[in-house]
């Protein structure tokens, strides 16, 4: 736990509940208006962050039952260091106004402008969008985002399988299968 780290860093503010627990709304507005006290989160929690995503990543490689591994990461490309773990990545995108509503929608007790200052704080969804392998849209109804679902699902299957790959792409994706193999091997050997 960070815990410890972020009390220390931020003695002084009023982060606590009452239960002693830390006020993530009063963190954000703290750290979401002054860049280096971001900054100083996140140096303390990124580390162990990346820590905890690798050590899942690579069980649900290693040793999962599923053809894909997928990670839900909010901040992927402003992290600047999580990229190269991926095979593909997905950019779920809205436009700006839909953004903006569904964080007030879902963050009521925050101001219209604290809103903006943490989309702000990020890289603008359209320079994501052009980093991302794949975009999926999600200014639109559920219906028409199952759809772009599915379609990105068969298509990160047929990347699987070999449809589509370029000839380093397979090369990867064998050594991988076999580092995989390897790995299942010593792994069922290992419980025995």
């Amino acid at each position: 736990s960070v815990y410890p780290q972020i009390i220390s860093a931020f003695e002084g503010e009023d982060i606590l509940t009452p239960e002693g627990r830390i006020n993530r709304l009063k963190l954000g507005s703290i750290v979401f208006g002054d860049p280096q006290k971001r900054r100083r989160l996140n140096k303390i929690t990124h580390p162990r962050i990346m820590m905890v995503l690798v050590q899942r990543l690579l069980r649900g490689v290693f040793f999962g039952s599923c053809d894909i591994v997928i990670a839900d990461i909010p901040l992927l490309f402003e992290s600047g260091k999580l990229s190269w773990l991926f095979a593909v990545t997905i950019c779920v995108s809205v436009n700006p106004d839909v953004q903006l509503q569904r964080l007030r929608k879902r963050n009521p007790e925050m101001s219209k402008e604290e809103c903006q200052s943490r989309i702000d704080s990020q890289i603008p969804l359209a320079k994501k969008r052009k980093m991302a392998d794949i975009v999926i849209d999600n200014s639109r109804g559920l219906e028409e985002l199952s759809a772009q679902v599915e379609n990105v699902r068969r298509d990160l299957m047929g990347r699987l399988y070999g449809i589509g790959m370029s000839l380093l792409q397979m090369l990867l994706l064998i050594g991988g299968s076999t580092s995989i193999a390897v790995s299942s091997k010593f792994y069922s050997h290992w419980q025995q």
